[in-house]
């Protein structure tokens, strides 16, 4: 799949398994996880410098 010269795209669910919110509004649960993508997205930056990949 992965490779030398080969480039892959990989997406970041806003769900879990439990069918809970990662990021926004959680209408089962009644709260709001906003707070969370900021954290997310300096985290992905982060680790794209480590790991030499982009965040889109």
């Amino acid at each position: 799949m992965f490779g030398p010269g080969r480039k892959g795209l990989c997406h970041v669910y806003g769900q879990t398994v439990r069918r809970q919110r990662l990021m926004g509004r959680c209408e089962e649960a009644g709260r709001t996880y906003d707070h969370r993508r900021e954290w997310v997205k300096e985290r992905l930056e982060f680790l794209s410098q480590n790991f030499a990949s982009d965040v889109l």
